[in-house]
C-alpha cells in the first residue's frame, strides 16, 4: 500500500507540472480570455464576432491556407460560443494547443465541421464548460484536452477519433457519459477520477493504459471482447464494474481491477 500511495503522489506531482508548464505560456489575466503566445514570430490576427459579449478569436494561418484558433477573449460572464468555420476565406481546421486553456467565461462550445484537430490542453480547466459539440471531421484530440472541465456532463466523440489520449478527461468530476464509437485505445489517466462516469459507449477496447479509469466508481458495461492489453491500475476502484473474463493472451497489469473495500 505504501508503494501504491507513493505512486499516486508521483502521478499527482507530474500532472501538476504539466499544467504549470502550460500556464506559464499564458499571459497574466488568463481568466479574462487573454491569448497564449504559442510561437515566436507567428502572425497573430483577430476575428471579432461583433456580438454582445465582445467575443474575438485569435488565429493564425497554418499549412498555407488553413486557420488555427490560438486564443479567445470575451466578456467575463459565462456564455456560449460558436467557433467560425471560415476566417479570412480559409477553413478553420485546428484548435491549437491551449487555445481556451483555463477560461472561465465559456459554458458551451460548438465547433464547425471543418475542424480536424484539437490540440493538447485546448479546453483544459474551463470550469464553466457544461457542453461541447465537436466537429464530425475531427480525428485527433490532444493530451489533456478537456482535463479539469469540472462542469462538463457529457460528450460525443466523432467516429474518426480512435484514441482517447492521456488525461483527456482527467478530473472531469461531473462527466456521466462519453459516446466513443471509433475508439480502440484509452490513454494513461484518460478518465481518471471521473467519479460520476457511468457509460462509455461504442468503444471496443484493444489497449487500455495505466490508470485509465482509476476511481470511476460508477462505470459499467464496457466492451472487453477485443482487448489485448490492460495497464497497471487501469480499473482500480471501479466498484460497479464486473471483472471481465479475459483470454490467456491478454496482458493485465498490476491491480488492474483492484477495488479498495476498506472504509
Amino acid at each position: 500500500m505504501k508503494k501504491f500511495l507513493a505512486l499516486l503522489l508521483c502521478l499527482t506531482l507530474a500532472l501538476t507540472a504539466v499544467f504549470t508548464l502550460a500556464s506559464c505560456n499564458k499571459d497574466e489575466g488568463g481568466d479574462d480570455g487573454e491569448e497564449i503566445d504559442l510561437a515566436a514570430g507567428s502572425t497573430q490576427q483577430y476575428f471579432e464576432t461583433g456580438n454582445e459579449h465582445g467575443d474575438k478569436f485569435e488565429y493564425e494561418i497554418i499549412n498555407g491556407d488553413e486557420i488555427a484558433i490560438i486564443g479567445f477573449a470575451g466578456s467575463h460572464k459565462p456564455h456560449a460560443i460558436t467557433v467560425p468555420a471560415v476566417i479570412d476565406d480559409r477553413d478553420v481546421t485546428t484548435i491549437a494547443v491551449g487555445a481556451f486553456y483555463q477560461l472561465s467565461n465559456i459554458n458551451s462550445v460548438t465547433l464547425p465541421n471543418s475542424v480536424t484537430e484539437i490540440g493538447d490542453l485546448a479546453f483544459a480547466g474551463c470550469t464553466a464548460l457544461t457542453t461541447i459539440t465537436l466537429s464530425t471531421a475531427t480525428a485527433e484530440i490532444g493530451e489533456g484536452a478537456f482535463s479539469g472541465c469540472v462542469a462538463l456532463t457529457a460528450i460525443s466523440l466523432p467516429a474518426g477519433v480512435t484514441a482517447i489520449p492521456a488525461r483527456a478527461f482527467f478530473g472531469c468530476t461531473a462527466l456521466t457519459t462519453i459516446a466513443a464509437p471509433g475508439v480502440t485505445t484509452i490513454g494513461e489517466q484518460a478518465m481518471m477520477n471521473c467519479a460520476k462516469l457511468t457509460t462509455l459507449s461504442g468503444a471496443a477496447f484493444v489497449k487500455v493504459e495505466e490508470f485509465a479509469f482509476f476511481g470511476c466508481a460508477l462505470v459499467s458495461g464496457l466492451d472487453f471482447s477485443a482487448v489485448t492489453s490492460i495497464g497497471d491500475y487501469a480499473f482500480t476502484n471501479c466498484a460497479a464494474l464486473a471483472k471481465p473474463t479475459l483470454g490467456a493472451d491478454v496482458t493485465v497489469g498490476t491491480n488492474a481491477f483492484y477495488v479498495d473495500t476498506i472504509g
